[in-house]
């Protein structure tokens, strides 16, 4: 059997990798098993929605959990999995955006498709603004944390999945370019040798493509904040070409607790809102929303006689 080992992880695929770990420790009681379910309750219920290895990570910040492959693949997954099998813990507190499920829309009949728009129909509040935002992020499960802030403030969320392809960059840069407002990019990525290349990497592919007019910063995960917030780490791989001349210990985005993403991404968004310009956008909608009401009602009056 091979020994055990710390979780890294491979930007090319997204997979964990591992590391030389600390022996093997005991099982866990049955008390202990009930302690580390309540915890990850605790967690889940303060932090959701978030991804299993978010979870896996304020547990070790908590310090309910190593920071090893074996404490997250063979305790921590099995733990969650049956939790919420067992009605224990919601579903819906949990995303994974790697998984996706690819059907055009369809409608019942007329009056359903009336309905339908009219519950999901939202004025577009950036069409007056003299700016635009979008958020990049390295992975899908970083993106599923963000997603809440960035369908709020109808922001587009880019998951570049490790190193974007140029077909992607091509198509981002063809959007930045075809507006006539500065875009400003914000990105959210791990801290390792491959991750701050990542960054640089789709800077320079817009660029190449065509982009201009526009700003790029990372915002998370920056040096400053694995200090300020003491985030944990381990050494980066020393099969990684990009490690010489990486200094100190790679750190996950999902080292960052879900909620101080979402402040980050909030903020970043906000920041360049003109509130005067929102608010008129808002009592526009709303008369709208009442015109399309209007209309399903009419349709049903129609439908009926």
């Amino acid at each position: 059997m091979p020994p055990e080992t710390e979780a890294g992880t491979d930007h090319a695929t997204g997979n964990l990798s591992v590391m030389p770990d600390k022996p093997k420790r005991r099982r866990r009681t049955r008390a202990e098993i009930e302690e580390l379910r309540e915890e990850i309750y605790n967690v889940c219920r303060h932090y959701q929605p978030l991804t299993v290895r978010q979870a896996f990570y304020r547990l070790v910040v908590l310090g309910f959990i190593e920071k090893t492959q074996r404490a997250y693949k063979n305790t921590l997954i099995p733990q969650m999995k049956k939790m919420r099998e067992d009605g224990e813990l919601p579903f819906d507190w949990i995303v994974d955006n790697t998984r996706l499920m690819r059907k055009p829309r369809s409608f019942v009949d007329l009056g359903d498709m009336l309905r339908q728009q009219q519950r999901f129909y939202r004025k577009n509040i950036w069409a007056d603004q003299d700016v635009a935002v979008e958020i990049w992020c390295e992975s899908d499960s970083a993106a599923g944390v963000l997603t809440a802030v960035t369908e709020e403030w109808d922001v587009p969320l880019m998951s570049a999945r490790g190193f974007s392809s140029i077909t992607f960059l091509h198509q981002s840069a063809e959007m930045i370019a075809w507006r006539e407002v500065p875009t400003h990019i914000y990105y959210f990525g791990d801290h390792d040798p491959s991750g701050v290349h990542i960054d640089r990497n789709i800077h320079d592919g817009l660029v190449r493509y065509g982009a201009d007019g526009f700003t790029f910063e990372r915002v998370a995960v920056t040096e400053e904040q694995i200090e300020e917030l003491d985030l944990p780490g381990s050494p980066p791989k020393k099969t990684d070409s990009r490690s010489r001349g990486f200094n100190g210990d790679a750190v996950e985005i999902e080292a960052i607790s879900p909620i101080e993403l979402r402040s980050i991404c909030s903020a970043c968004i906000t920041q360049h809102i003109d509130d005067d310009a929102l608010e008129r956008c808002r009592i526009v909608e709303q008369a709208e929303l009442e015109t399309l009401q209007a209309i399903v009602e009419r349709q049903a009056e129609d439908t009926a006689s």
